[in-house]
């Protein structure tokens, strides 16, 4: 099992966030990049090399965010409105989300096992966000999702703004 903790505000796209360890050593840097067509993140590990990138789409009437390890397309994220709220839908990973998103609080998971899960670590100072990954091997995807839905929810808050 791997706890890593963002112990900064929540993302947006002006900030870098850093990613540490239960030791408190630094995993991995969240920065982003603002492109004249849509948004890009990359992910990086301690030693400054790109592990995964989010990039954002622009084309149709909701955004979505391509996940990209090693130049290659592992996932699609976006937000299905529906009746009773809203999903977020991971196309490509047989993955999905459970829980309550817009609370910073929800699972990862891949038919009944849970990858991960999400929340907002209590009696803190400042924000800081706790991401529980089962298995090391699933800690960078469950890293970019998180980060994915943020640019989501991002984007919601922006479009609310607009209206």
């Amino acid at each position: 099992m791997m706890k890593l903790f963002i112990k900064e505000k929540r993302f947006s796209w002006r900030d870098t966030l850093i990613v540490r360890d239960e030791q408190d050593n630094v995993v991995y840097e969240v920065k982003s990049e603002l492109l004249s067509i849509g948004n890009k993140v990359h992910i990086q590990d301690q030693e400054g090399k790109e592990v995964a990138s989010i990039e954002e789409n622009k084309m149709g009437f909701s955004p979505k965010y391509t996940v990209y390890q090693m130049d290659k397309k592992v996932a699609v994220l976006k937000k299905d409105k529906n009746l009773i709220g809203s999903d977020y839908t991971i196309e490509k990973l047989d993955w999905k989300i459970t829980g309550h998103v817009e609370k910073d609080d929800f699972h990862i998971k891949k038919g009944f096992g849970t990858i991960a899960t999400f929340k907002k670590k209590f009696l803190s100072i400042g924000d800081v966000f706790v991401l529980d990954v089962d298995h090391e091997e699933d800690t960078v995807m469950a890293l970019t999702v998180v980060i994915a839905i943020w640019c989501l929810k991002l984007d919601a808050e922006e479009a609310e703004k607009k209206e």
